[in-house]
């Protein structure tokens, strides 16, 4: 990718791994925006609100109610590396049969 200017913008097309960086001394700022939002504001109510549940600790319950978590928002994420998904397919039902929902309903 060619470097910006100041005040520029570019867009990433679908599938484009996330890549940024500053070449140099310098500092850099960036504001980024998803199109079409879809539920991301819920997304991350429900995941802060987790974390701040939980602590910033791993555990078996919190890997469940993540995985639940990644499966009830598959459109807005997806996990990468593709190892981080599997864990989410295979989690995300023990998750919900545990009892982990999303604490924050989706908006219509």
């Amino acid at each position: 990718m060619a470097p910006l200017e100041s005040a520029s913008s570019f867009k990433a097309s679908r599938g484009t791994p996330p890549e940024c960086g500053c070449a140099g001394m310098g500092s850099w700022q960036f504001t980024f925006e998803f199109r079409p939002a879809l539920n991301i504001e819920t997304f991350l109510e429900n995941a802060f609100a987790m974390l701040s549940e939980r602590g910033p600790g791993t555990s078996l319950p919190m890997i469940l109610e993540f995985s639940e978590l990644m499966a009830h928002y598959r459109r807005e994420f997806a996990l990468a590396p593709a190892p981080l998904g599997w864990l989410t397919t295979l989690a995300a039902p023990v998750g919900k049969l545990v009892g982990y929902r999303p604490r924050f309903p989706v908006e219509a």
